[in-house]
């Protein structure tokens, strides 16, 4: 049976990640955008990574997904709850422009 050499993908992909994050960093616009950036990165790399793996990887939803790609779910939909929290308190924790 032919696989594919999912932990190669997933190390180049990662090394791409964290390059991103390197040229992210110093351009972030509020705090915790890096670490959000990180979190909603590597789970959309895990999501597709887990098409090509070819062992038993667990179930969720009746077999649709493997738990990692439901996890990875979770992790995005986390984030994206939390960053305009995160958004708002910067903005009223923001001194105002000085003109």
């Amino acid at each position: 049976m032919p696989v594919h050499p999912t932990q190669l993908y997933e190390s180049v992909a990662t090394l791409a990640l964290f390059f991103a994050l390197l040229w992210l960093a110093p351009r972030k616009r509020f705090h915790g955008q890096v670490v959000a950036t990180y979190l909603v990165g590597y789970a959309a790399l895990r999501f597709v990574i887990e098409f090509f793996r070819g062992d038993d990887r667990g179930s969720v939803l009746k077999g649709a997904l493997s738990t990692s790609q439901f996890i990875a779910i979770l992790v995005v939909l986390g984030v994206l709850a939390i960053l305009p929290r995160i958004w708002k308190r910067q903005r009223v924790a923001a001194p105002p422009p000085e003109v």
